[in-house]
């Protein structure tokens, strides 16, 4: 059956949210804020799974980023973003040059950055 991933229990079933892009599922207790009822509409278990239910690519922050190309590369407008929706694996994510060319892999694209 499906837990609540903030708290782990599967028990209170009626009042288990299940999030419509992944299909997490939370207590309406366990929400931060807490939940009185179950919110109208679809509901999601933080922002990525609302972005990418809008159909938005998922980036990578500043931080990893840098971590990825090289300090200073974010900064410059370079980007990690997935490749497509839902990619999971690091082979799935692209690399974006700040004049839009995306490098496939992480060597790659440091190489074009220094």
């Amino acid at each position: 059956g499906v837990q609540c991933d903030v708290c782990g229990s599967g028990g209170d079933a009626a009042r288990l949210l299940l999030c419509d892009s992944c299909d997490t599922g939370r207590h309406l207790r366990c929400c931060d804020p807490p939940l009185a009822r179950a919110p109208r509409g679809d509901w999601f278990c933080g922002p990525v799974c609302e972005r990418r239910a809008k159909g938005e690519l998922l980036e990578r922050d500043c931080e990893a980023t840098d971590d990825r190309i090289g300090a200073g590369a974010f900064a410059a407008g370079w980007r990690v973003r997935e490749a497509y929706l839902g990619a999971s694996k690091h082979s799935n994510w692209r690399y974006v040059d700040p004049g839009g060319r995306a490098h496939r892999t992480r060597g790659e694209a440091a190489a074009a950055w220094k």
